[in-house]
């Protein structure tokens, strides 16, 4: 079946439940209280853009290059919908870091520990950002850090900065190191869109 761009497909869990509701059921939902209908279609653009980006395509780089752009063009389009989502629950980093179920980010951390070649990465990531990089520092300390924070920090080094996927000399952990968070955000977006939409549910009649 070709699916046509008008169709709901990618788009977050629940969303047409959330179409169904709106306006009326926006304030209840418990986004911010700015928050409009416009701003969070835009997050399910973004959202669906990320959901539905497959691969970069380039004519003459090596299949581990390719790779790798893939991951962070996925994760600079996964990181750009979760701001979004941020931005509709009035939610700040901190704010998004304390609604991790327990254990959650340290479970992300082990799996990017588990990564071959993660200290170079990330150390790569360090070096090509121009601003804070205390989260990636703390990360190469062996620290738990907010895995959001992380993603940030390597979206804001290749969208902004020097980041490639052989940087620091070890491309294979490019794309395991990006693809670990990009789930990360998935799941968390996901996650609190269901409860939001799942509010109306338990709404009186």
């Amino acid at each position: 079946m070709k699916i046509k761009p008008t169709d709901k497909v990618n788009y977050p869990p629940r969303w047409k439940d959330y179409e169904a509701n709106v306006p009326s059921g926006l304030p209840q939902m418990g986004f911010g209280k700015d928050t409009t209908v416009g701003d969070l279609n835009r997050f399910g653009a973004r959202y669906r853009a990320a959901k539905s980006f497959k691969h970069a395509d380039f004519a003459v780089l090596g299949d581990s290059t390719v790779h790798g752009y893939t991951a962070l063009i996925k994760l600079q389009l996964s990181y750009s919908a979760f701001e979004h989502l941020l931005g509709c629950l009035g939610w700040g980093q901190k704010d998004a870091e304390g609604a991790l179920p327990a254990g959650e980010q340290d479970r992300v951390m082990e799996k990017l520990r588990g990564i071959e070649g993660d200290e170079k990465f990330f150390r790569a990531a360090a070096d090509h950002l121009d601003g804070d990089k205390r989260f990636v520092e703390d990360y190469l300390a062996g620290k738990s850090v907010n895995p959001a924070a992380l993603a940030g920090a390597i979206r804001h080094a290749f969208a902004h900065g020097k980041l490639t996927p052989g940087a620091g000399g070890n491309d294979g952990a490019c794309p395991g190191c990006c693809f670990v968070l990009v789930k990360f955000l998935g799941v968390f977006m996901d996650r609190e869109f269901i409860a939001r939409v799942g509010k109306l549910d338990r709404s009186p009649e």
